[in-house]
């Protein structure tokens, strides 16, 4: 379900999307909070276990809001991460 989205755009295997927002909201006046959709992103619990993250990068487009989104591999001295295509939750206040 949206509310208030006029589009997202998206470019395959970037983990970058834009959120366009519909025109009786302003992006200028406002942020967004993201959340990785635990159902459909891929965090997983074994070990070593993989994490989604999912987070508001500021603005885009016309009247849009960037969430990027990434996977992060523990194991290493500093883990891994990079972008990725994962699912998430958008909310703009």
């Amino acid at each position: 379900m949206s509310h208030n989205v006029a589009t997202v755009t998206h470019t395959n295997g970037t983990g970058i999307y834009c959120v366009e927002l519909d025109p009786s909201v302003a992006a200028s006046g406002t942020a967004a909070v993201a959340s990785p959709d635990f159902q459909s992103d891929d965090t997983s619990t074994g070990t070593p276990g993989v994490f989604a993250h999912a987070e508001y990068a500021g603005s885009c487009g016309t009247n849009g809001v960037q969430v990027d989104t990434f996977k992060i591999v523990p194991g290493t001295s500093n883990g891994s991460t990079s972008h990725a295509d994962e699912a998430f939750f958008v909310i703009v206040p």
